[in-house]
């Protein structure tokens, strides 16, 4: 009698350990990071717009900036957020400077 009840528990103590184990490959495996600086767009036929995702410059109101290069016509630029009054703002487009100086 003490055999059975002593392999009930461990087949017990084993489905917890797995049930744990299971929930804790979910939330860290499954998950994945919010935002990386480097991210790339991945490339799709018939786009001609690649954008990188960088921290926005000191002199810009928001938190990112993008640099987009136009694959057709290889000119790039950084697209940044700037606020004109407190609400309103637009995307601005910078022309890259190392690309003039080529």
């Amino acid at each position: 009698m003490m055999a059975s009840e002593e392999r009930h528990d461990a087949a017990l103590y084993l489905f917890c350990a797995l049930m744990i184990e299971a929930m804790l490959w979910a939330f860290t495996g499954c998950s994945a990071p919010a935002a990386y600086a480097n991210d790339r767009v991945p490339e799709a036929p018939g786009q001609p717009l690649d954008a990188t995702r960088h921290p926005a410059p000191a002199f810009a109101d928001g938190s990112w900036s993008y640099r987009v290069v136009n694959r057709t016509t290889g000119a790039v630029c950084w697209l940044v957020w700037m606020e004109k009054a407190e609400g309103q703002g637009q995307w601005v487009a910078i022309p890259d400077a190392r690309q003039e100086m080529e």
